[in-house]
Parts: C-alpha cells; structure tokens; sequence
C-alpha cells in the first residue's frame, strides 16, 4: 500500500513539473529541433542525387556562357526545378531559350538517369 501510495506520488510530481510551462517551452523546442533533423534526413537522398547531377553534368556547364550556368545553377538546386524543367523541355514540346539543342539532349538524358523523377 505504501509502494502504491509512493508510485501516485511520484507520478503527480511529474505530471505537475511537465506542466510547468518552462518545461512546456523546453519540450516544444526539443520537439521543433528534432522536427528539423527529421526534415534534414528525409532530404537528404535527394539532395545527393542534385549533388552527383551538378557533377555529371560538369562538362556541360564549363561548356557555356555565364548567363546559362546561372540558369543551370538555379535549375539544380532543388528537386521541383528539376522535375520542372524536365516536364516542360524533355517530355514536352516546349522551347528553352538558355539550354537547347545537344546541351538539351543531354541534360535531358542525365536527370532521366537520376532517382529525382520518381515519385515519393
């Protein structure tokens, strides 16, 4: 009885010490930081394959003007761009006025190669 007693005793100190609201700051900041690690390593597979696309397509870059390699810049540095650019100038029909013809082609051909098409 006096176990019981000891268990109910402690379990209320700890529902009152959890209720505190410094505590309740404490554990909503906890919260909001592992939220983001979580975050960080969902991201993370996809931010490899745009890391190993910039590589691959290295020559392709060096090969042209500034204005295209900021283009190419903006174009990989996330998954929706990509998907984007190769919904509209791989699978469509239309017409991009920075990277065209053989340069096209074969960006085309190194994001069909990447895990960024599938779905997830």
């Amino acid at each position: 009885m006096a176990r019981m007693f000891a268990v109910l005793v402690q379990v209320a100190v700890l529902i009152l010490i959890l209720r505190m609201p410094m505590m309740q700051a404490m554990l909503q900041d906890i919260q909001a930081t592992v939220s983001d690690w979580l975050l960080e390593l969902d991201k993370l597979p996809e931010q490899q394959a745009l890391d190993d696309l910039k590589v691959t397509t290295g020559p392709l870059h060096v090969s042209m003007r500034p204005f295209q390699q900021r283009y190419l810049n903006e174009l990989l540095q996330s998954k929706d761009n990509v998907i984007q650019f190769y919904a509209y100038y791989c699978q469509g029909a239309d017409m991009n006025p920075y990277i065209y013809g053989s340069s096209r082609t074969y960006l085309c051909d190194e994001i069909s190669k990447t895990p960024l098409l599938t779905k997830s």
